[in-house]
Parts: C-alpha cells; structure tokens; sequence
C-alpha cells in the first residue's frame, strides 16, 4: 500500500510540476554533468579509428552534451505544458457547456472531471511506463558502461565506444567514476523517457476519453453555438495542440542528434568529433544548388543509413510515436469528434424544445445558421495540408540525415546573403539643400 502511494505521489508532482523550473532544474543537472566529465577527463578524450583520431566525450558526443543542454530542457519544458493543459480542458469545456447528457442537458463540471479521472491512466499505468523506462536505461548502462569497464562484458568495436565506456580504452580515466557517472546520465535518460512515455499516455487516455463523447446514448459533445470563433468552442482545445505540437518538433531534434552521433559512430568520416562530422555537410549547404538536389545530381543527400544498432531502433521507434500518436491521432479525433458533434446538436434541432439553444437565449434558427458555418478543424493554424507537409517532411528529413543538415546550411547561407544585402543597402542621404545653415 505505501508503494502505491509513492506512486501516486511521485506522479502528482509530474503532473504538477512547473515548466520553467523542470527545464530549469535539468539544465543545471546538464551543466554539472559538463563540468563533471571535464574534470575526470570524460569531457573528452582520443580515440583511434582506422589510424584516424576522433575525439569522444559528453560534450562531444552530440546525443549527449548537445542534446542534454540543448534540447532536452525544451522538451521537458512542453511536456510539463502538455499535462498541466491537459488538466485544464475538463474545466473549459465545461465552461463552454459543450458536454451534455443524453437528453441534451449540461453535464456539471464535477461529473465530468470525475469521468475523466476513470479514463486517465493512474498509478500502474505511470509505476509500469516509470520501471520500463528505468530498468530499459540502466540495462543498457549495463551492456555498454559498467559491464565492459569492469570486464564482466566484451566491450563494442572501437568506433561505437563513447564517454560511458572511455576507461576501456584510455587507462588514465579511473573506472569507477567513469561506470558512477555514466550510472547518472542513464539514470536521467531513463527520467527523460519516463516523463515523454507518461505525457503520450495521458495523451492517448485523453484521446480516447473523448472519442467516448463521439455521440454516445449517454454523454456527447455539442458545439457551443455562441462561440464567436468559427470552431463553434473547438477552439477550447488549441492550446492543448499547440503545446502538442511543439513538444513533437522538440523531440523530432533530440531524436535526430541522436541519430546523427549513431551514424558518425558507424562511419568511416576522418572528421575528428560528430560535431565535425555534422559542420561538414552545412558547410556544403552554402554551395549547394537546390536545383541540382532536386534534379537528382546530387544522389549522395539521399542516403538513409540505419545503422543495425540498438540506439537506432529506439529513435526510430520513438519517432513514429512523435509523428503519429503525438501529433495525428489527437489532431484527427478532434476533427470527428467536431463533425459529428454538429450532426447531435442538428438532431437536437429537429425537435420541438432544443435545451442548447434556450439555455443560450439563441433561437433555434440562429443555432441552425451558426452550425453551417463550423469550421471542424481545431487549430488556426497549421492547417490540414500545412500539417500533412510538415509530418512528410519532418519523417523525410529523419530518414535522409545528409538531405537535412545540408538544406540547413542552404537556410543559413541565404539568412547570411539576406542579412548582407539588407545592412549595405544604400541609404538615401539628406535631400539637397537641407542642413543647418541659417
């Protein structure tokens, strides 16, 4: 019993927890680590490959010193908005009296956040997602830090060690702080993916929880005919999809960094660090012609290299949960769930009292005129098709490494040529005859 409490506790503060002090808190934990590594020499050390020098480190390695205090923080911070915006819909939605019974009658606030409360994952569904993750990360400190440091596991090629299994390679780094810290950033691995899981799970039990309002004998959603906004109160549910989508871009980074560091390990680049490895492609993204790209004369940009190893899986893996769960399966539940909620208020319409419409003060022929002009899609911006193209580019992206970090370096260059031409424009002087002369 006192473990379920634990739980329970352990996951009253995820769902509370403040955004800015969440990517505050882990930021700081990143730059410890920085300091940490520098200072025990795992910040960065030799490797040879193939007679080419490499240089290895957490801050080097871009899944981990970039990722950590970079992108990281971010996506814990719109994690945390996620759950706390999720929170608040059950009170806007009753604010916007959209939630009625089968008699068309408003459903209190109480009763709904109590039927929410069954749907929502609790402290199994958060105790199992927290185990997996932990045992997943440590198991995999196991494999790759402490069991090969301490000689209880054969250590991986050459080319894939990194800072968690440095003392394998460079006698000078002490073997027990090398397994101890990397004990700590698999550790927080296992917080990060924890907290990313359980997000996508209140997500997906949100999700289904009102896909049940989809015109149920019981309960349904109806629009609030005297919302101004043409979503007819749909639009109660935009921040939630903005902060969705916001925390899908973040992680759609952290996952390619970490694809990224897994190519460069299994490639044969002479260049010294990943953060090299990835320079060298921007750098040829300011010389690159789009139109040579798109002629196929450049064939080289769309190599997709996935790399047979366990990390590449995983980014793999978790980003076909952040384009579909996170960002299309809510999106497209919504705009049903909008559909036919006008098709139950139509019905309601039809009959000779609609309570809607009288607790609204609205005739029923303005609640009819109202509905023709309901607009199904939850968001303002982006539209259908705009979020189709950024879903197909965002994966296309992911698959051709090459392809993404070149057409950056084509953004930049052109941000550059744009910013150049913009500060030696020539700037009309004074008109002629003006000045201070009496």
């Amino acid at each position: 019993m006192k473990i379920r409490q634990l739980i329970e506790w352990v996951q009253a503060r995820f769902d509370s927890a403040l955004p800015p002090a969440l990517f505050a808190g882990y930021l700081f934990f990143s730059v410890l680590m920085v300091v940490s590594t520098a200072a025990t020499g795992l910040g960065a050390f030799p490797l040879t490959v193939e007679q080419e020098l490499r240089t290895k480190g957490f801050f080097w390695e871009i899944n981990w010193g970039l990722n950590h205090l970079f992108l990281v923080p971010p996506g814990l911070f719109c994690c945390a908005l996620v759950l706390r915006e999720i929170g608040r819909q059950t009170e806007r939605i009753s604010s916007a009296r959209m939630a009625v019974d089968g008699t068309f009658t408003d459903i209190p606030l109480a009763e709904i956040q109590k039927d929410w409360s069954r749907v929502r994952p609790g402290a199994i569904w958060f105790g199992t997602i927290a185990c997996i993750s932990f045992l997943v990360s440590w198991g995999e400190w196991w494999i790759g830090s402490a069991g090969p440091i301490f000689g209880y596991i054969e250590r991986e090629p050459i080319e894939r060690i990194g800072w968690t299994a440095a003392a394998t390679v460079d006698p000078n780094i002490n073997r027990t702080i090398n397994a101890l810290l990397s004990f700590l950033a698999f550790t927080a691995q296992g917080f990060i993916t924890t907290y990313f899981c359980y997000t996508v799970a209140i997500v997906l039990g949100f999700a289904t929880w009102i896909y049940r309002y989809d015109d149920a004998a019981e309960r349904k959603l109806i629009p609030d005919v005297k919302s101004d906004d043409i979503r007819r109160g749909f639009e109660v549910f935009e921040p939630l999809m903005l902060r969705l989508l916001c925390m899908a871009l973040t992680f759609t980074f952290v996952l390619f960094s970490i694809r990224m560091q897994i190519i460069y390990n299994s490639s044969k680049s002479p260049a010294e660090t990943s953060l090299v490895f990835v320079l060298q492609d921007v750098v040829n993204g300011f010389f690159t012609n789009m139109q040579d790209v798109f002629a196929g004369r450049q064939n080289d940009l769309f190599e997709i290299s996935l790399a047979p190893v366990y990390g590449m899986v995983i980014a793999c893996t978790a980003m076909v949960v952040v384009v579909s769960v996170v960002t299309i399966f809510p999106t497209v539940i919504l705009y049903f769930l909008a559909r036919d909620s006008r098709d139950s208020l139509r019905r309601c319409l039809a009959q000779a009292v609609c309570p809607p419409c009288n607790s609204r003060n609205m005739s029923q022929e303005d609640c009819a005129k109202r509905l023709q002009t309901m607009d199904f899609w939850p968001l303002r911006y982006p539209r259908p098709m705009e979020l189709l193209a950024y879903i197909v580019f965002a994966a296309f992206c992911f698959v051709f490494y090459k392809f993404t970090v070149v057409l950056f370096g084509v953004i930049v260059m052109r941000l550059v040529h744009v910013v150049y031409l913009t500060l030696t424009k020539n700037v009309p002087g004074p008109p002629a005859g003006a000045g201070g002369g009496s």
